[in-house]
This record gives structure tokens, C-alpha cells and sequence, in this order.
């Protein structure tokens, strides 16, 4: 049974509301594990493939997947941009998602530059290792 009301939306509602549910590119999912001031060496990260999200806070990248049914994030890689470090809510920067995750001996120090995430208690120490934005 369609509801009367959204019956008599119009093809644009229509288009507009599916449109918006596409565009939603983070499911609330936080990190099981989390590892600051590290992340992957240059030599994995140019041989796996990523999804990009810039500009978001740190909470986001750790608190949010970035990936969608059938890709199963698992690992999430936060790249800290210093140039916003005067926002509010910061650090900013670029999270990386990824459908597999580095092993140790591909993870290296990366002082106040980068954070790593993994999901389904792949590794890390536990939790999501931020608080909620």
C-alpha cells in the first residue's frame, strides 16, 4: 500500500529523494581498532586500490565507512591535513578506505600525520580511538 501522501509526490521529489540516498557516501560504522601516528608504507598504498574522502574530520574517517555493499570496508588510512589544523574540530584531512588492510611489516610512523582504522577486529588497540564529532 502506497501511503496518500507519497502518492502525490512528484517524479522531481521523487528523483531528488533517490538522488540524496545515493549521494550518502558514510554508513555509521565505527572502527573496531584503531593505531595513532602510523600509516602505510608508500609501496602499499600505490598498490591498493582506495576511496578517497577529503576534508572531513578525523571522528568521520573513524566513526563512518566509506564503502558500500559489495565492498566490505576493513582498514581506513587518515591522511592529517596541517593546513586546517586552526578549524575547529580538527584534524582534518583526507580518509582513505580500503577492502583489505596492510600487514605489519607495511605499517610505519607517521607522527601527528596519520591514523589508521580497521574494522571488524582486524587490529588495532580496541576502539575507534576518537570521540564522537
Amino acid at each position: 500500500m502506497i501511503y496518500p501522501a507519497l502518492r502525490d509526490l512528484s517524479w522531481l521529489a521523487w528523483a531528488s529523494i533517490l538522488l540524496l540516498a545515493r549521494r550518502s557516501e558514510a554508513n555509521w560504522d565505527p572502527a573496531t581498532g584503531y593505531v595513532r601516528d602510523y600509516k602505510p608504507t608508500d609501496e602499499w598504498l600505490s598498490q591498493q586500490p582506495s576511496k578517497m574522502t577529503s576534508d572531513i574530520q578525523v571522528s568521520e574517517c573513524a566513526r563512518n565507512t566509506r564503502l558500500a555493499y559489495p565492498h566490505v570496508q576493513l582498514f581506513a588510512y587518515f591522511e592529517v591535513n596541517h593546513a586546517a589544523d586552526c578549524y575547529h574540530g580538527c584534524p582534518y584531512g583526507n580518509c582513505h578506505a580500503f577492502t583489505t588492510f596492510p600487514q605489519p611489516d607495511e605499517i610505519e610512523p607517521s607522527y601527528t600525520d596519520g591514523h589508521i582504522f580497521f574494522w571488524h577486529n582486524l587490529g588495532g588497540n580496541p576502539g575507534s580511538g576518537v570521540k564522537p564529532i
